[in-house]
């Protein structure tokens, strides 16, 4: 089966809910991620806020994303 985000719903800290194909749904933080190359961008609070669903995942102005499958398996099940 293929993985992908089909709804997001933004959380205070850099976490995002993510609800996946598979009818399950999981936190991920992206705290840990923001420091890390063009992440960086992620830092400014306003610019995260502007996640979206695209493609199956989420991502920033359509060009700033992490693998569905990485958010699936690093994310924490609630």
């Amino acid at each position: 089966m293929i993985i992908k985000v089909v709804s997001l719903e933004i959380l205070p800290d850099y976490r995002v809910k993510l609800g996946f194909n598979t009818n399950e749904t999981k936190v991920f933080d992206y705290a840990p991620h923001i420091n890390d190359g063009v992440f960086k961008k992620l830092k400014n609070k306003a610019f995260f806020a502007t996640a979206q669903l695209d493609h199956g995942t989420v991502a920033w102005n359509g060009n700033l994303d992490f693998a569905p499958e990485f958010l699936y398996e690093r994310g924490v099940a609630v």
